[in-house]
């Protein structure tokens, strides 16, 4: 697939900025996207990052309209939360239609305790012809799709790439020596070591506010002191609440609203988030 091949480097996983009354900022979303455009290599719509959870199939089909009007020319991503093997390919067909170039598919939590409802699941997503990068985070579904069944999936032909985010690092090495898909990091914490394993590149959260300099470290794959530590900082409270006031200091967003269940980091964490962001400006910027 001709997606497949523009898949590499640095992806970010994008912010929804919303007003105070809980609503999309759809203006600020395009505004985002425009800045970002040229300092990364593609976008993850609606991710984590972007609370997919909390946001309705009619405001991501508005964010997707939008994301593909700005980004013409690198890769634009959508993410799919949806544990209901059937709603999730109802999503990804309407996303298809909105030129969506592949869908971030989360391995179905809640419901899956084992591989072959996992296999199941992505085998009947599979046979709609959109691309798919799996997306593995046990940290949050409970649920880590285990090797053998990776490499079952990746015989799968719209199965193209997975972004992993388990700890288990070294399986980054275990996919690409078992099977033909791309593999992203999904962890800005553990990125670093990712380069050293052959990871195509990163999904990153932190590319929302140092997207030159995670591009740059993924690149010359280069560990950033102050980037490793702002990482573990920014994940304090719930993402995306510490980017999303992050970017909100950095004057790009007017607000950092969240919508439930998650809620403002409190004073103790701010000065702590912003201290670490400072630092990164001081020896980077």
């Amino acid at each position: 697939m001709k997606i497949k091949n523009k898949l590499n480097g640095c992806i970010v996983s994008i912010i929804t900025p919303m007003k105070k009354n809980k609503n999309i900022d759809f203006y600020e979303f395009k505004k985002l996207l425009t800045k970002l455009l040229n300092k990364v290599d593609g976008f993850v719509i609606c991710g984590t990052t972007g609370e997919s959870t909390s946001i309705n199939t009619k405001e991501k089909i508005k964010l997707a309209k939008i994301s593909r009007n700005v980004v013409k020319n690198k890769p634009l991503i959508f993410g799919n939360s949806e544990i209901d093997t059937y709603k999730a390919i109802k999503l990804n067909l309407k996303l298809k239609k909105m030129g969506i170039d592949a869908i971030l598919q989360n391995v179905p939590y809640y419901v899956c305790k084992n591989s072959k409802n996992i296999l199941a699941h992505f085998k009947e997503i599979n046979k709609h012809n959109i691309p798919i990068i799996i997306y593995n985070i046990p940290s949050r579904t409970g649920v880590d799709i285990n090797l053998k069944t990776i490499i079952k999936v990746s015989k799968f032909k719209n199965i193209i790439a997975i972004k992993e985010s388990s700890y288990n690092i070294i399986k980054i090495l275990d996919i690409k020596y078992n099977t033909n898909l791309k593999c992203f990091s999904g962890d800005d914490v553990t990125s670093p070591i990712s380069f050293f394993l052959g990871a195509d590149g990163i999904i990153s959260v932190t590319a929302n506010i140092f997207p030159e300099i995670i591009s740059k470290s993924f690149k010359e794959k280069k560990i950033n002191k102050e980037i490793y530590n702002f990482n573990k900082i920014l994940f304090i409270e719930s993402n995306p609440c510490p980017k999303k006031y992050i970017i909100k200091k950095k004057k790009i967003i007017k607000n950092y609203t969240t919508r439930l269940p998650l809620v403002n980091i409190n004073k103790k964490n701010k000065k702590k988030i912003l201290k670490a962001y400072n630092n990164v400006k001081k020896k980077n910027i």
